[in-house]
């Protein structure tokens, strides 16, 4: 059965020339593919039958070129999303509750070296939400006016935050309310209070899941 090896790359993390010169031994070498954030070296390059940039690819680039190394990739399903998602660096952050906005913006900032735009209600996160740029939206479930769910509708009808992930943090953690913000389209829920020290290690971490 034909078959293609597909690379997820991470400099330094192993040598090059010896993980090649392994590929080599297999009878036959299988054609490589090389998914990377970041550039591949010269090298390497000389035994990758194509290499892919994983920030500059869409799904449809890397399953056609899997498709020329590998007809066997042509049988994956065409919903399957293969491409990494985007790495998580600015957070736009709804909470009312000044002292808690104030230590998540300092945690998430100062441990987790994110960009964290705040803001104090539904309505603002509205007016900020088009400039943001966010790669993800935590927001507050209990809010006055606009609560989180509300706001997340609100968010869903703008074109900049359409289909961005969502987390909430609440109190309210019952198996039942999980599910309901799950339902709503949530990737997960984080229970207050929270430790601040870890916060960004599980945002990063709920982000990360597969989706």
């Amino acid at each position: 059965m034909q078959y293609c090896l597909t690379l997820t790359w991470a400099p330094g993390e192993t040598s090059g020339s010896d993980l090649f010169a392994d590929i080599a031994q297999l009878d036959p070498p299988p054609p490589v593919v090389i998914f990377s954030a970041s550039d591949v070296s010269a090298a390497d390059r000389e035994h990758a039958t194509a290499i892919l940039l994983k920030t500059k690819t869409s799904d449809d680039e890397l399953r056609a070129t899997l498709a020329r190394s590998c007809p066997l990739h042509l049988f994956l399903p065409k919903n399957l999303s293969l491409t990494m998602p985007t790495p998580l660096n600015r957070i736009l952050y709804v909470e009312d509750e000044p002292d808690i906005r104030a230590i998540a913006q300092m945690a998430l900032e100062a441990v987790g070296g994110f960009t964290v735009i705040t803001c104090a209600s539904g309505r603002e996160a509205l007016a900020a939400a088009p400039g943001a740029a966010a790669d993800l939206l935590l927001l507050d479930v209990m809010m006055p006016g606009m609560d989180g769910p509300n706001t997340l509708q609100a968010l869903r009808q703008l074109p900049a935050t359409a289909s961005t992930p969502v987390i909430f943090m609440t109190a309210k953690v019952q198996a039942a309310e999980v599910a309901q913000y799950k339902a709503l389209g949530a990737l997960d829920v984080i229970a207050k209070p929270f430790d601040p020290m870890e916060l960004s290690a599980q945002i990063q971490q709920i982000y990360d899941l597969p989706r």
